[in-house]
């Protein structure tokens, strides 16, 4: 079950689900949206019955259906209470790890996202397809509803961070099994099961269209 998405008044928001039937007779019931992993979302987030509180978040009450898995959506990281980011040398050497070091660099096509501190060890791993996880970030760390040119810098800016941490081998360097974490402190928020904006994501895909 998602509850907390955020929603714009003016602008669309896309939640990526599923329908698929839990009752056992070929209908969906009221809990029975869900995408490939298991997350249900009650009636499309609300009905009739539904309520919106003061952040503007669609809620309902309802009950996952068995086997599904609950998702809660934090707040946006620029009126969220997160943590500071914790300051990090300009310049970092990088150790010498025996693989080919390419001539340019190229964008991969999935990242590991640990969600949680790096030393948590029980925080979940997500393995997510690169677009993907931009598209999450700039949604969960900017506002959908600035102008073009101001997502276009954050969108850069956010793809600088994540690059850095893949070519840097930062984490699996340190003998960590992920690529980046969701934690604002060492890096950039990630929240997983969120929605994203139309517009973001595609300022996201023309920036990697163009290359």
């Amino acid at each position: 079950m998602i509850t907390g998405v955020q929603i714009l008044p003016t602008t669309e928001a896309i939640q990526q689900l599923s329908i698929n039937s839990v009752n056992g007779n070929g209908n969906g019931n009221r809990n029975g949206i869900s995408n490939g992993n298991g997350i249900s979302i009650g009636n499309g987030i609300s009905n009739g019955n539904g309520n919106v509180n003061r952040n503007g978040v669609a809620t309902q009450q309802v009950t996952p259906a068995p086997g599904t898995r609950s998702i809660v959506i934090g707040p946006h990281t620029l009126y969220g209470d997160y943590p500071p980011k914790i300051p990090e040398s300009e310049v970092k050497s990088v150790q010498e790890t025996g693989e080919i070091v390419l001539s340019s660099v190229v964008i991969p096509e999935f990242v590991v996202v640990h969600d949680g501190p790096p030393t948590d060890a029980s925080a979940a791993n997500y393995r997510v397809r690169y677009k993907d996880y931009i598209k999450n970030v700039a949604s969960s760390e900017i506002y959908a509803t600035w102008p073009v040119a101001t997502i276009q810098a954050n969108i850069l800016a956010i793809m600088s961070v994540a690059l850095n941490r893949v070519f840097t081998e930062w984490y699996t360097g340190k003998g960590f099994n992920f690529t980046i974490t969701s934690s604002t402190a060492f890096d950039q928020k990630f929240i997983y099961g969120r929605n994203t904006y139309a517009n973001i994501n595609k300022e996201v895909d023309e920036i990697l269209r163009r290359g």
